[in-house]
């Protein structure tokens, strides 16, 4: 954020950077969810894989 200031960056473009850098984050905390609750089933299922498979874009 610091470099924003230097480059004379407008206020809304930081605070879009800043809204979508915590939506990141907030994607891969779902993502790791998805990934914790498949892995405590003890069977294999296709649901639970196709749930992880299309969890780990969310995140990308």
């Amino acid at each position: 954020m610091v470099a924003y200031t230097v480059m004379d960056v407008t206020a809304a473009i930081r605070l879009s950077a800043q809204v979508l850098l915590l939506l990141l984050i907030a994607m891969e905390a779902v993502n790791t969810a998805i990934e914790e609750i498949i892995d405590i089933s003890p069977e294999v299922s296709d649901t639970g894989k196709h749930a992880k498979d299309l969890g780990s874009p969310s995140s990308a």
